[in-house]
């Protein structure tokens, strides 16, 4: 579609020239989600480069992605390492949407930078598909093996 408006899908979902959002019932576990346990949410909530502002974001990864957490400690992430970013509405705690990168085997797809992006909903479900042609084209722009790095940790106030 050209045109950008968005029509409804013969399953309920809505879908536009940039992609397709799946309807809540028809939802999938995202195939790499595992199980909360695998996941560490990092300290620190900032303004997300997503959504224009609207949004922040704090960030989960798993035990394979612990090298994000230094910046310039290292340049790559392994094959597997996942990483997410919740997208929470400004002062709430509930994310709107989660977007997830996996790392794929080096030299797998050269034009994301060996990455996967998807969009999940709060639950880890697949959410939408072919919104994240995007993705790649920003996070090649990213200092560190396609990515930015975790929030900003807060300074303590001394009072």
């Amino acid at each position: 579609w050209s045109t950008g408006a968005a029509e409804r899908t013969a399953d309920g979902g809505e879908a536009n020239d940039r992609g397709r959002v799946i309807p809540t019932a028809s939802r999938q576990p995202w195939r790499y989600a595992g199980v909360p346990k695998d996941w560490e949410t990092l300290p620190g909530r900032e303004p997300s480069d997503h959504g224009g502002g609207a949004f922040e974001r704090t960030v989960r990864i798993d035990a394979q992605a612990r090298a994000y957490t230094i910046i310039g400690g290292t340049s790559e992430l392994p094959e597997g390492a996942r990483l997410l970013e919740d997208i929470l509405p400004v002062g709430q705690e509930r994310p709107v949407a989660v977007y997830a990168m996996r790392k794929l085997a080096k030299g797998s797809s050269p034009g994301t930078n060996d990455w996967s992006f998807a969009v999940l909903d709060p639950e880890l479900r697949l959410a939408a598909t072919g919104f994240v042609d995007g993705c790649p084209r920003c996070h090649a722009q990213a200092p560190h093996d396609g990515w930015f790095g975790p929030p900003a940790i807060p300074e303590p106030t001394m009072h």
